[in-house]
């Protein structure tokens, strides 16, 4: 498995981490980026991302935003974000604005409750000064509100 991990693992060489940073840092290419990102595991990825902030100083989700567009760039942003904080804020998003994404709140509730809802609800908290109870409860009615409450819990 190319860049020292297979997937899954949590230990990433720091050497294969810098080395990747540097790659892309100089090269930034759709290919480079591909490479990098579509074989490395969720940990070397994080690994990689921290290595480009300390050494270069650069947010990678920032480098990745201005130097590519379309599908292809909310891929690379969603392959290098935090998860909770990905989905803290696809929440949010579900819930701005006129009417609510359902379809997508209930996917990310249903699917991260046991796994990381609660930490979903912290980041969720801090950024946007409110509960996601509260936010859901403002957004949802009648049994649908019960059901998906019931879910988040308070």
């Amino acid at each position: 498995r190319v860049h020292g991990g297979s997937r899954g693992k949590n230990e990433v060489p720091n050497a294969q981490a810098i080395s990747d940073a540097q790659k892309m840092y100089e090269t930034q290419t759709e290919a480079c980026f591909t490479h990098i990102l579509g074989n490395a595991s969720h940990a070397h990825r994080m690994a990689i991302k921290d290595v480009f902030a300390s050494k270069y100083g650069n947010n990678l989700v920032d480098v990745i935003k201005k130097k590519f567009s379309g599908n292809y760039r909310d891929l690379l942003v969603l392959l290098v974000a935090n998860r909770v904080e990905f989905f803290a804020e696809t929440c949010y998003y579900a819930m701005k604005g006129l009417g609510t994404d359902d379809t997508t709140l209930i996917r990310i509730i249903t699917t991260r409750f046991g796994v990381d809802l609660e930490d979903i609800k912290k980041i969720y908290q801090e950024r946007y000064g409110k509960s996601l109870y509260d936010a859901v409860k403002s957004e949802t009615s009648g049994d649908y509100r019960k059901a998906i409450l019931g879910v988040i819990g308070n």
